[in-house]
């Protein structure tokens, strides 16, 4: 099978790692780099960033030459894209980090000031030019964001334009506002197609009110792209509703989690301790975590929570009267090393999850791994596949906080929300999460990039006369041993598109729920009438609902949808 050649652009990459940016980046790339041909370009590098069977090049370790007649060149590339180029520390753009901390971290994740890799990776391959050491010098190891965080992304998509020029590739393949830029100026002087993996947003950050220098890159983006990967539905949804982004070309993926050695450790005192682990910022929910805690202690003073991280709200929850009233049970820890996160998670009891806005929610994933019964915000894509976690609705904590004590006291619910939990994230890997971005691939190329066979474009829709005397195909009868469900109960599903996908093999809700979008519209086009137009992209969706006998929900969304479509 000829691989799909993927340009992956990126920002940080372990070493490097600030938040969970990182770690998602380097689990696509892994599972991605065996079944594709894997380039990543990424400003900064060490040997520790090298890949099994791809090509990682870090902007420190070549010599890169730009033409400075091509800066910004209107030539090259559309007016709207200079006129973010050119717009350098703009107003409100001071700790615009998506994972805005108060510590820096190295490798091993503990503090430090400054941390430098030195190595001569890939430096021969473009020893023909000259390199700006300007550029590099902004880029310390554990600084990738800042107050000049804006001049950095320019420069990296002039450095990595220049670099692409050389490079042969079918897809562009860009994580998060920061390399936005970049992806757009080699797609315009590429002409190949741009995905974008949508991380976190503004809109996370910031709520429905995100404006901006931020904001408006990732509208634009999103808007220029062929493809868009949200890491949940949720996000996909706040893709579509929030910055007005075509949902036909929204395919939400969701993140996978690495699996990990688990163990349990004794604690240090008798109470049960329920834990908070990640950012302590306004989108993580700090202050509802800290009501939650002051409402379950005035019921069951047998407990102790710990807010694990560092983040721009950390001062600020300290000193609120919440903490005040629970301080004797209530403790903070500081940025943690994976280390003593893992020792954290084995001594906990309970997870808590308070996002406003989570487009994931890796942790939570993480704690389930570790045997942990979770109480979650509804508000994240987490929720969407640990459908047996308790969930609320962020602001909820009345309802969070009875989830929490139900969990201490109630044994028998605390065994069965773990025990099918932890069956929920078996499917949660970085492998399952590579066939979605596959199935993206195959969208913005328009042919399935997973085939054995060679490359061939997808057939232009075409409108087949049929003669009068030619009688009507016949449905073929499903095989006595293959479950043959209604698939007219799905929105957006009609008697003779029943016919047309029982034609293709797909029988029952559970082959629907199955069937990859490229397969669906491939099975569409096929047949004969005008049946591409229609849109499959909520079938499997539905399906899925439908399979587990979950009607009202079934029922809920197509309220929502119009004609199958949202």
């Amino acid at each position: 099978m000829k691989k799909v050649k993927v340009l992956m652009l990126g920002w940080e990459f372990p070493p490097l790692i600030s938040g969970g940016l990182a770690i998602a980046c380097y689990g696509i790339a892994k599972a991605l780099a065996k079944q594709t041909d894997l380039t990543v370009i990424l400003p900064k590098a060490s040997q520790v960033s090298i890949l099994d069977n791809a090509n990682v090049v870090g902007l420190n370790n070549i010599d890169v030459k730009i033409s400075k007649n091509s800066l910004h060149s209107h030539e090259e590339i559309s007016k709207k894209y200079n006129a973010f180029a050119r717009t350098l520390f703009a107003e409100g753009m001071e700790n615009v980090s998506p994972y805005p901390s108060l510590e820096k971290t190295k490798t091993d994740g503990t503090t430090s000031q400054s941390t430098h890799f030195q190595t001569s990776t890939y430096a021969n391959q473009f020893s023909e030019s000259t390199t700006d050491t300007t550029f590099f010098s902004r880029f310390e190891l554990d600084e990738m964001y800042g107050d000049d965080v804006q001049q950095k992304v320019v420069e990296y998509a002039e450095y990595v334009a220049a670099l692409a020029a050389d490079l042969d590739f079918d897809v562009i393949h860009v994580h998060d506002w920061m390399t936005m830029l970049a992806g757009i100026k080699v797609k315009h002087q590429s002409g190949k197609p741009l995905v974008i993996h949508a991380h976190a947003l503004s809109y996370d950050r910031a709520g429905p009110d995100a404006r901006g220098w931020n904001y408006d890159l990732e509208k634009y983006g999103m808007e220029i792209a062929d493809a868009v990967i949200p890491v949940s539905k949720y996000t996909g949804t706040i893709v579509e509703k929030h910055y007005g982004i075509n949902p036909q070309k929204i395919f939400p993926v969701h993140n996978g989690v690495e699996p990990v050695e688990t163990f349990r450790a004794e604690k240090t005192f008798p109470e049960k301790l329920v834990l908070f682990l990640g950012r302590i910022t306004g989108q993580k929910g700090p202050e509802f975590f800290l009501e939650v805690a002051s409402k379950v202690i005035a019921k069951n003073d047998n407990v102790r929570f710990v807010m694990a991280g560092s983040g721009d709200r950390l001062k600020r929850t300290i000193e609120s009267g919440a903490y005040r009233k629970v301080g004797n049970k209530f403790h903070f820890t500081g940025f943690l090393n994976r280390e003593k996160v893992n020792k954290l998670l084995a001594m906990a009891d309970v997870y808590c999850m308070p996002s406003v806005s989570e487009p994931f929610g890796l942790s939570a994933a993480e704690a389930a791994q570790f045997g942990i019964p979770c109480v979650i915000s509804k508000q994240s894509g987490a929720a969407e596949v640990m459908q047996h976690a308790l969930t609320a609705d962020f602001w909820d904590v009345d309802l969070m906080a009875k989830h929490i004590i139900d969990l201490i006291e109630d044994e028998e619910l605390r065994n069965d929300v773990v025990s099918k939990t932890f069956d929920d994230i078996k499917t949660v890997t970085w492998e399952h999460a590579v066939e979605g971005i596959l199935e993206a691939y195959s969208h913005v190329l328009g042919y399935d990039v997973t085939s054995d066979n060679p490359p061939v474009e997808m057939p232009l829709p075409q409108t087949v006369l049929k003669s009068t005397e030619q009688p009507e195909p016949t449905t073929p009868a499903a095989p006595s041993d293959i479950q043959k469900d209604d698939l007219k109960k799905i929105e957006g599903i009609g008697p003779k598109i029943e016919s047309i996908l029982n034609e293709g093999g797909i029988y029952s809700y559970s082959d629907l729920s199955h069937a990859k979008f490229s397969k669906l519209k491939s099975i569409l086009t096929d047949a004969e009438g005008q049946f591409s137009s229609h849109d499959p992209s909520t079938w499997a969706e539905q399906a899925e609902l439908a399979s587990e006998g979950k009607w009202k929900t079934l029922e809920k969304l197509q309220d929502e949808l119009n004609g199958g479509k949202r």
